[in-house]
């Protein structure tokens, strides 16, 4: 019984964002609202993987993808945040709140955090979590952020790194402190011209590494299976009422 119930804990603590419901397409989450800058739009499609479902018992979980959004300047450097889901933005996690000043669940976004190392800033925490202008609860299904990127940057590269617990497979086991983890984190990106009114289609860039502390961004798919179907598509519009105004009037 004593083992049971250290299971169903430890389910729920790193569960984290579990959600019961059925899936539910459509969301609109705004971010960044008052940045000035360039506007841009972000749809993400859910493929086959996302918000799969994990039973425990007769018990059962959906456990919904943690994603963080970020923009780079021209010369790779961490500029701002895009969106973050709010139970890692805020710290929020079920279970979880022995120390207010940690950051839990680092293996959700490894290269993530690296890049905000590399400019010194600070991870957030239940006691210092990230502001609501670019944290929301996480998306039930397909959905789109609208948010802004600042006009200093005018080139860059937007990052998105995702990652789902209980995905484990026969190269990333369910093991060892990282066991609730399984696959690692993806992450995909696309360069940006602010002037350039277009769309683009993120891409797979590699992965995160199997730790919170390893920062790096490993460029193979070696027993990335079930996690490359969260999302079919993630596409990015740089200033999208500019680009409507302009297919418009070639119509």
């Amino acid at each position: 019984m004593r083992v049971v119930i250290s299971f169903v804990f430890c389910f729920i603590l790193f569960a984290g964002c579990a959600k019961v419901p059925a899936l539910r397409d459509g969301d609109t989450i705004v971010t960044n609202k008052n940045l000035k800058g360039v506007p841009v739009k972000l749809t993400f499609t859910r493929g086959s993987s996302f918000g799969s479902i994990v039973s425990f018992g007769a018990a059962k979980f959906r456990i919904m993808p943690q994603i963080s959004i970020w923009v780079e300047d021209s010369s790779n450097s961490f500029r701002q945040n895009i969106y973050v889901t709010r139970c890692f933005a805020k710290q929020t996690w079920n279970g979880i709140n022995e120390n207010p000043d940690s950051t839990y669940r680092t293996s959700s976004f490894p290269y993530w955090l690296g890049r905000l190392s590399a400019v010194s800033l600070p991870y957030p925490t239940p006691s210092k979590p990230l502001p609501d202008a670019v944290s929301s609860a996480t998306p039930q299904g397909s959905f789109t952020i609208e948010s802004t990127i600042d006009s200093s940057i005018t080139k860059g590269t937007i990052w998105c790194e995702f990652n789902s617990s209980f995905d484990a497979n026969d190269v990333w086991k369910a093991e060892g402190a990282e066991k609730y983890n399984g696959q690692p984190s993806l992450v995909f990106a696309c360069d940006f011209d602010l002037a350039d009114t277009k769309s683009i289609m993120l891409s797979y860039k590699g992965h995160g590494g199997a730790t919170g502390t390893d920062h790096r961004l490993y460029n193979d798919e070696n027993g990335i299976a079930s996690a490359k179907q969260i999302f079919s598509s993630i596409l990015v519009e740089i200033n999208p009422e500019a680009m409507a105004s302009r297919y418009a009037g070639l119509q």
